[in-house]
């Protein structure tokens, strides 16, 4: 009998823990950051300028938030796209461009926006598989002085 109590008891607790396992198909919410960095720039650009990206997608509403926010670029930025389709190491064309105020229009500053996934211009096959950028663009480097993947 204390034979079976143990063995039932066991089998109990692996079935809780299996269900309690996250499947990553299953999570709704993904958060990621990414590094802003010259050499990410195709061409590479030299430059102090660093940043991140901050990002997330919610598979149940299709949003991509992002924060961006950025320090000592060469000069002052002068605008900010994310680009698709392309992976590490390739350009691609713009996909949505960003307009940055007077105040964003710095060596330093910080940007928040929304991307929705609408599956016909931008599949989130394609955006979970990595093949988006983001990449800000200043006076002395108009094709792009910082440039991050967003990688899930």
């Amino acid at each position: 009998m204390k034979k079976n109590i143990f063995i039932f008891t066991t089998l109990a607790l692996l079935s809780i823990g299996i269900l309690s396992c996250e499947d990553s198909d299953q999570i709704d919410t993904i958060n990621k950051t990414a590094v802003m960095e010259g050499s990410q720039e195709v061409p590479a650009v030299t430059t102090a300028g660093s940043g991140t990206v901050e990002y997330t997608y919610n598979k149940s509403n299709r949003q991509l938030t992002y924060k961006a926010v950025w320090t000592n670029l060469t000069d002052s930025a002068i605008s900010m796209h994310i680009h698709g389709q392309a992976t590490r190491g390739q350009n691609a064309g713009i996909f949505q461009s960003f307009t940055l105020s007077t105040i964003q229009k710095r060596k330093e500053g910080t940007y928040t926006g929304t991307l929705f996934v609408d599956n016909n211009a931008i599949k989130e096959a394609d955006l979970l598989a990595g093949k988006y950028y983001l990449n800000l663009h200043s006076k002395a480097y108009a094709g792009g002085e910082l440039r991050a993947q967003l990688e899930f």
